[in-house]
């Protein structure tokens, strides 16, 4: 008999069958105590939260860099004494650092906006 033709008896025989298809009866699953079926609650919501797709390095360094900002910001909340001139104030160390960030952001943008406008127009690399 050639492998091309099939005859219908052969096909019956290789029917699945429920218990070979891999369906089996409903089994109940084994009893779990109590601290363990917290355990499995909790273990599978962290799996959902921190997805190996979502945490490798890149994220966990910027997560380290802004736990590590956010407790520097707060360890200067203590006051410190600002002299100018003949003027003194105390302020806390946080507003200082805040000030000292949006000034210099400004001063960067004013510099880096000042030298865009210098720069005749066209007279890139490809102009010829």
């Amino acid at each position: 008999m050639s492998d091309d033709s099939l005859q219908i008896d052969e096909l019956e025989d290789t029917e699945p069958t429920a218990k070979s298809a891999g369906v089996a009866k409903a089994e109940k699953p084994p009893k779990v105590g109590f601290f363990a079926s917290i355990g499995q609650r909790i273990s599978g919501f962290f799996a959902r939260l921190f997805r190996p797709e979502l945490v490798n390095l890149k994220t966990a360094g910027i997560g380290l860099v802004i736990v590590l900002a956010v407790w520097l910001l707060l360890a200067n909340l203590s006051p410190v004494r600002v002299v100018l001139w003949f003027w003194s104030v105390d302020v806390p160390k946080l507003a200082l650092f805040i000030f000292d960030v949006a000034l210099g952001a400004l001063v960067m943008w004013l510099w880096m906006r000042r030298r865009g406008q210098s720069k005749p127009a066209g007279g890139g690399e490809g102009a010829k």
